[in-house]
């Protein structure tokens, strides 16, 4: 069984402050409006996108973000969260996200004047639906990526309906932009350099496999962790290891026929494997564990490297 690092129970040290991402507010976002293609809405506390009805007419988002305290390596995940408040009605369109290839500024982009993007649709999501209001999350990892590494200048995203055509239904979303009062709900960028990707169910007599990402800490070693909770975590730092210092997270770093490769090293592009064997217990269904893991890094504060966010899992029959 391999040995737990030394410097492990050093961090085990009670914080309230969550951690395993970066979130970044936009510098700039404003949408703009096919039926009135002079007017800016650069102020406006609304972030509309996707295509009204009828006619049919057309708005896209445009948001960007400043990445300079990204550090320039590929991230293992990116997302932009855009809180809808209002639908256009029951049921959902898609909305693609581009990257943008023009410069503009959201004091004066409106539809004419609005910069190029490429076609290339990096993420798409259903929004619009009145019934479903809430956060809606896009998949920007690739664009990300390719900003940091200096692939792509960043001009920010656009959100836009797949094909702007003038036949068809409408599902316009209404949601926030920077300027609104609350910012619980404003857009923002959310860039993790450690990911934990669960596949299977979490069922009582089953094998839940764990994709462990952090691609800046390639080759490197990691510990992964299991616990009854995630709050307040373990403070590493400035950060927070999102998992509990309780008998589970012992269990989870010696007992490696339940909790397997939980301790082990990265391959060459930043990926391994943990299992968690769940014993055939009925006890057990109903109870939710939370799962993370960081990797250890020489020359990083508290020597510790990427930290990923928790995945939640219950148990079930």
């Amino acid at each position: 069984m391999k040995r737990i690092p030394a410097l492990f129970p050093l961090v085990l040290l009670a914080a309230a402050v969550p951690a395993g991402a970066q979130d970044l507010l936009p510098t700039q976002d404003a949408h703009v409006y096919s039926a009135s293609a002079n007017s800016n809405y650069g102020n406006n506390q609304n972030l509309i996108l996707s295509a009204a009805c009828c006619p049919r007419t057309f708005y896209r988002a445009y948001l960007k973000f400043n990445l300079t305290s990204i550090p320039a390596q590929r991230p293992a995940r990116a997302e932009l969260w855009w809180y809808q408040h209002t639908g256009g009605g029951a049921g959902c369109l898609n909305a693609d996200l581009h990257r943008v290839t023009g410069s503009w500024s959201e004091s004066t982009i409106n539809w004419n004047n609005k910069p190029t993007h490429d076609p290339t649709v990096e993420a798409s999501l259903c929004i619009g639906d009145s019934g479903s209001p809430g956060w809606k999350r896009f998949d920007a990892t690739k664009i990300v990526s390719d900003w940091l590494l200096g692939i792509w200048p960043n001009e920010g995203f656009t959100i836009k309906d797949p094909t702007e055509a003038t036949a068809g239904s409408g599902r316009v979303g209404q949601g926030y932009s920077k300027e609104y009062a609350d910012p619980g709900k404003r857009p923002f960028l959310r860039v993790l350099f450690a990911s934990i990707t669960p596949t299977g169910v979490s069922r009582i007599g089953s094998t839940v496999n764990l994709d462990l990402f952090a691609p800046q800490d390639a080759t490197g070693l990691f510990v992964c962790g299991t616990s009854l909770g995630s709050q307040p975590g373990i403070r590493v730092d400035t950060r927070v290891i999102p998992l509990n210092m309780d008998p589970l997270l012992i269990l989870s770093l010696t007992n490696p026929a339940v909790f397997f490769n939980y301790i082990g090293i990265l391959d060459a592009t930043g990926h391994s494997t943990a299992l968690i064997n769940i014993p055939n217990r009925p006890p057990l269904v109903g109870i939710t564990i939370y799962t993370a893991f960081f990797t250890l890094r020489q020359g990083a504060p508290s020597q510790i490297g990427a930290i990923s966010e928790e995945e939640t899992m219950t148990i079930v029959q």
